[in-house]
């Protein structure tokens, strides 16, 4: 293999595992419990309220 080749396949596979991991992270934002989320910010979690506005702000 050339070297055009081998780099093309690299590119190609760092795209694939990029999208994996943005679509992972959509995925658990989506599946998220907003039940749970007023529970954490209820127990006083500073992370839930970002949680919160994340999850309340998706364009579906």
């Amino acid at each position: 293999m050339d070297v055009i080749t081998l780099t093309n396949l690299f590119i190609l596979i760092v795209l694939i595992a990029m999208t994996a991991f943005f679509v992972a992270s959509e995925f658990a934002v989506v599946k998220i419990r907003m039940s749970r989320i007023d529970q954490l910010i209820a127990e006083g979690n500073k992370k839930a309220h970002t949680a919160k506005k994340v999850a309340s702000d998706l364009d579906y």
